[in-house]
């Protein structure tokens, strides 16, 4: 943990295995494959795609592949802000998991302790922390800047939080195009990240590539 004015935030080592959960579930999705040579995001073709889904699952295959695919993306965000000294740890208390021991009755609530655990927020929340990363970060362009704000927008409002929360038939059916634009954005985050984090990102989430 770092403390500024007695506030803690992640560290970059937490900020590394962050990155390695979002390349690796983003990958896993079928979406998206990560150039190794030039360390960015690149769309697979929608035949391909909808080919993986189908092999998932010939009904839900493909909300369940853009489910891995968007909290990949949520994680490649949070892994920004940490890697730039924006994400505070915030502990909230919450019902611990009963040990194997505690029998199922009525009253096993009763005996499971609270503890305090480590929040990253929502992805909705951290967003609103964008233009303290680009502040820090000059060099990149207004036109990524706004690529990146509104990718994560449409990805909260009208993408992750849906998903997650009900499924709806073909909502993702004619949605792939935005996966260009996207890409776009998550390889200007990819670019502020220092190429030794990348590389150990890259080492846990590709070990046999």
């Amino acid at each position: 943990m770092q403390t500024s004015q007695e506030k803690e935030y992640f560290t970059p080592e937490v900020g590394v295995n962050q990155l390695a959960a979002a390349i690796a579930l983003m990958c896993s999705s079928k979406m998206v494959e990560l150039d190794r040579d030039s360390s960015a995001f690149k769309p697979v073709s929608e035949f391909a795609f909808e080919d993986e889904a189908r092999k998932q699952h010939p009904i839900f295959g493909r909300v369940m592949l853009w489910i891995l695919f968007s909290t990949g993306a949520e994680y490649l965000l949070k892994a920004s802000l940490i890697f730039s000294g924006l994400l505070e740890i915030k502990t909230q208390q919450k019902l611990g998991i009963p040990s194997k021991e505690t029998p199922w009755t009525s009253e096993w609530l009763l005996s499971v302790p609270h503890a305090g655990v480590e929040d990253f927020s929502t992805m909705g929340r951290v967003k609103s922390q964008l233009a303290q990363l680009f502040y820090r970060h000059q060099g990149v362009s207004q036109e990524d800047r706004e690529r990146v704000q509104h990718t994560y927008d449409l990805l909260t409002d009208a993408i992750r939080n849906r998903d997650a929360h009900a499924y709806v038939q073909g909502v993702r059916a004619a949605h792939f195009h935005v996966l260009e634009t996207f890409c776009s954005a998550f390889n200007t985050l990819l670019s502020l990240v220092e190429e030794n984090a990348l590389k150990g990102a890259l080492k846990i989430a590709m070990p046999n590539a």
